[in-house]
């Protein structure tokens, strides 16, 4: 297992220094970020394809298309990255006469149709071996049944594909569906574990408010992010409770092994430029790193 942080150019300066260590920087599908990141440590894609909607192709979540396959074939040739990841998010247009609340099998068996014809062509081009679909949190504007157990085990079980757990995506599903958070994350397909995500989870209030304002991005609604939980922030007790219970799954031999373990905070643009804080990386990276490597 490799230790990965999301690349940021204060992250890069404290590694650079000697203050932090990291093995891989996580970074978007972005070839010059990729470049800029490629200075001072070795990096891995993470790509924002999305499955599930039915189309029999995946969608590029950032240049809102089908996703151009030979750009992804180049990006992860250049940069060593072992796998094409995806989510597992489809939108609730994509079922217009699906029940949002719904979690019953027919239903679902017409999401995990819908996903496999969406893979479809990431397996006929990669392999299932280096396709990777990522469990996601049910959203307003999307159907619950993305979040159940169920679909992303015969989903999996169906294509081959590896799973990208997301520990904190998987303890928000869990509140949604009214689950106990170790025995949802149990329920999910552990065994096909390729990769792990982990993030802080918190409340958007006080300095998480005024930050989203100083930011000024449109991707983040302050008035619909305001009072809700939120990943992607540094960690608290019950997040290191978490992380460290799915590691000592994965190292009980009952789960997959990651190829790589991935810090999902900081980044670049917007709310992830005014985010970033030395004080956060330096007691948060050291100490996750100690869980991954003993």
């Amino acid at each position: 297992m490799q230790f990965s942080v999301n690349y940021s150019p204060m992250l890069a300066e404290m590694v650079n220094a000697g203050q932090v260590q990291v093995d891989v920087y996580k970074c978007p599908a972005w070839p010059d970020l990729l470049k800029q990141a490629r200075a001072s440590r070795p990096v891995y894609v993470h790509s924002p394809l999305l499955v599930g909607g039915g189309r029999g192709v995946p969608m590029d979540a950032e240049r809102k298309q089908g996703a151009d396959l030979e750009f992804y074939a180049d990006l992860l040739a250049a940069t060593s990255t072992p796998l094409l990841n995806t989510h597992l998010f489809p939108a609730q247009e994509d079922y217009p006469d699906l029940p949002a609340d719904s979690l019953a099998a027919a239903h679902a068996r017409r999401l995990i149709d819908g996903a496999k014809r969406d893979l479809e062509p990431l397996i006929a081009r990669f392999g299932a071996e280096h396709v990777t679909v990522e469990n996601c949190i049910p959203e307003a504007g999307r159907p619950l049944l993305l979040a159940a157990p169920e679909v992303l085990n015969y989903l999996l079980e169906e294509t081959g594909c590896g799973f990208l757990l997301d520990i904190s995506h998987a303890r928000l599903a869990a509140g949604v569906l009214g689950m106990d958070e170790r025995a949802y994350l149990a329920a999910l397909p552990v065994q096909k574990i390729r990769e792990v995500h982990i993030t802080g989870i918190q409340r958007i209030e006080g300095r998480w408010v005024e930050l989203l304002r100083d930011a000024g991005d449109a991707i983040w609604n302050l008035e619909t992010m305001a009072g809700r939980m939120q990943d992607h922030l540094p960690m608290t007790e019950s997040d290191w409770v978490a992380y460290r219970w799915v590691m000592e799954q994965i190292r009980a031999d009952g789960w997959g092994r990651p190829w790589v373990v991935a810090y999902e905070y900081g980044g670049v643009g917007g709310f992830w430029d005014v985010l970033c804080d030395r004080e956060v990386y330096g007691r948060d990276l050291p100490a996750l790193r100690a869980v991954i490597y003993g």
